[in-house]
């Protein structure tokens, strides 16, 4: 697991799955279901060595992986720069194409071509050839609009729903390792389901009590406590032991 670090993780062995989800209670078909579903909707590429069947990311999910791995983890701490950038897909010779496109790097669409993305000291914007783009300082409006494409009010309550649930957490002793793996798990799940929709925006637009910097404090302390105990059961099962 090691935090996302693995690139190009190993296919990993069925069995191995079906350990790590057992320890979930989660039912051996359910888990071959969505394996299967996976493999169709190309996320996974499915071989096999003699009867066992393994499973690995596809090319195409590889780059998604590691770049998603980056914000979960804090390795790409994106700055905004209180800016916003609007592009318009008018000029693209495929508009519904790189619409799909922009939406899938991040881009909100106010209208059937306009998209707005947050601008970033560190990142530039992920556009299409043809694609017209400008930078805007937020007008009252365009503030608005940030906000409520985003849907901040939601997504605040997500992450106080995750203090909630984990902060009390941050002290607990005496974690056996499957307590270890499962928890971890579960943590990083429910962590990326926040921090992924989240589009870093400026503290200007953001409410005082913003608590995703809290969030971020408790994932990561957790994840700390956590990595012993977990990575000691994935080296005693067959997580590690097949190849």
């Amino acid at each position: 697991m090691r935090r996302g670090l693995e690139l190009d993780p190993k296919p990993i062995w069925t069995g191995a799955l079906l350990d790590l989800f057992d320890l979930m209670t989660i039912d051996p078909g359910l888990v071959r279901t969505n394996l299967s579903r996976l493999v169709a909707n190309g996320t996974l590429l499915r071989t096999r060595q003699g009867r066992n069947t393994f499973y690995s990311l596809s090319d195409k999910e590889r780059l998604a992986f590691t770049l998603a791995a980056e914000v979960i983890y804090g390795r790409l701490p994106l700055v905004p720069t209180g800016q916003i950038t609007m592009v318009s897909v008018d000029a693209c010779a495929d508009r519904v194409e790189s619409r799909v496109f922009l939406q899938e790097q991040g881009f909100k669409f106010i209208g059937p071509s306009t998209g707005l993305l947050p601008a970033y000291e560190n990142l530039a914007p992920p556009l299409r050839e043809a694609a017209l783009y400008a930078i805007a300082t937020p007008s009252p409006w365009l503030a608005e609009s940030v906000r409520t494409l985003w849907d901040i009010d939601h997504l605040g309550a997500l992450y106080r729903q995750f203090l909630e649930t984990y902060e009390p957490l941050a002290h607990a002793t005496d974690i056996s390792p499957q307590d270890a793996v499962v928890g971890r798990v579960i943590l990083t799940h429910e962590y990326r389901r926040i921090v992924l929709r989240d589009p870093c925006l400026p503290a200007a637009l953001l409410p005082a009590d913003w608590p995703a910097g809290k969030a971020r404090e408790v994932f990561d302390h957790l994840t700390a406590r956590l990595e012993t105990g977990s990575e000691h059961w994935l080296a005693q099962t067959s997580f590690r032991k097949v190849a």
